[in-house]
């Protein structure tokens, strides 16, 4: 196979930028990339090579990029100036913007709102009047450059945000932070995080940020029963109740080094992981790897991974 298609989509900025991510929307045609140099996410036509527009608002670089599964127009994105951002891509630049989530916000009591799976009801208002007989507005919440300077925003992680994952059913945005902790965030509501703890199976903080500065995450399982959120730590990959918490439920050992990539493949059912190993590796409930976690192991000083029993 050959390229056919050659985008370069910081070749204009002032300063030379490199990709940190990439997602593909499975909704339509188009591409949003991040940059660890700038705070802004460019949105590709993958058909054409064509960058439609730019979403600003990060004050830093943009770590991950995550796309709704259930709206073509939803995108969330995380940075290392700490926040999470929601965007709505049919505007552009910081207007763009949904919504900053706060980890210090607190669900509002008896407050319902209609949910939208584009997220338009975690939009706040454009714009405020200081005096309703003042013709002045003050700077709206998604203006990050009013009067010329960056605005302060909510934080939503310590330490960066380094990984994304909305779940199927599109209500729930799992992030990790570069503190190692993970977080459950509530879409179809007001956006709060969910007061749910995740441990390692050793008791510390379950997302490993050591390798590139990004935790790989995904999120599997029908969206009527309890779904799991995968993330690495160091060589094993381990999966954690979405509706419980608490400390993994399966570790699955196979890899000799830190796990980069995790990927679902949502017609079989299983999960697809590459490492520093130069392995990648298969795991299902047909593969005698997820049946046993401890099915492969290292044979002398030569790297081959082999089964302890028949597949047939």
């Amino acid at each position: 196979m050959l390229p056919v298609l050659n985008v370069k989509p910081y070749q204009h900025e002032a300063v030379g930028a490199n990709l940190s991510c990439m997602e593909i929307s499975k909704l339509s045609h188009s591409v949003a990339v991040g940059s660890p140099q700038l705070g802004k996410i460019k949105l590709v036509d993958f058909r054409s090579g064509a960058s439609s527009h730019t979403l600003t608002g990060h004050s830093k670089g943009v770590l991950d990029v995550a796309w709704s599964p259930v709206s073509p127009y939803m995108l969330a994105s995380g940075g290392l100036d700490s926040c999470i951002m929601l965007w709505d891509i049919r505007k552009s630049g910081s207007l763009a913007c949904i919504t900053v989530l706060d980890v210090d916000r607190r669900d509002e009591a008896g407050v319902r709102r209609p949910h939208f799976f584009d997220g338009r009801h975690l939009r706040r208002s454009l714009t405020k009047r200081a005096d309703p007989k003042s013709a002045k507005e003050i700077p709206s919440p998604n203006n990050f450059q009013a009067n010329g300077k960056q605005q302060l925003l909510p934080l939503s992680h310590s330490g960066g945000v380094v990984g994304l994952s909305f779940d199927p059913s599109g209500k729930n945005l799992v992030s990790a932070g570069g503190n190692g902790e993970l977080s459950v965030w509530d879409l179809s509501g007001t956006g709060c995080r969910i007061p749910r703890r995740f441990v390692s199976a050793g008791g510390g903080r379950p997302a490993d940020p050591s390798l590139n500065g990004r935790v790989p995450l995904t999120i599997t399982g029908p969206v009527s029963e309890d779904m799991a959120i995968w993330t690495r730590h160091g060589s094993n990959l381990c999966g954690y109740s979405l509706e419980n918490g608490g400390k993994p439920s399966t570790v699955l050992k196979g890899h000799l080094g830190s796990i980069h990539t995790i990927a679902p493949i949502e017609v079989s059912g299983q999960l697809v992981s590459s490492a520093t190993d130069g392995l990648i590796l298969l795991w299902g409930p047909s593969s005698p790897s997820f049946k046993n976690s401890e099915v492969f192991y290292q044979r002398q000083s030569k790297r081959h991974l082999i089964y302890d029993m028949d597949d047939w």
